[in-house]
């Protein structure tokens, strides 16, 4: 993210949710959207950031009080 505190300021002044991470390919850059403030829904793609990774983003997403909606953009191969 080039510009994390504008993206805050966005979140906050929206009247809607905002999601992000679908894209995201490492568990740290996820880490840090859900610490950040800069999405309001974590979206990560299981296939790129694993299980495991998914697995504690649920305990951030809930100390920082936000949504988490893991997917997987393919089919049950790419998850495996």
């Amino acid at each position: 993210m080039d510009d994390i505190e504008a993206q805050r300021r966005f979140v906050d002044e929206a009247p809607i949710s905002l999601a992000g991470g679908d894209i995201a390919n490492g568990h740290s850059v996820l880490q840090y959207l859900a610490r950040s403030g800069s999405v309001n829904v974590l979206t990560p793609d299981v296939s790129f950031s694993g299980l495991d990774a998914c697995t504690k983003l649920m305990v951030t997403a809930k100390r920082q009080n936000i949504e988490l909606s893991p997917s997987c953009y393919g089919d049950g191969v790419s998850l495996a």
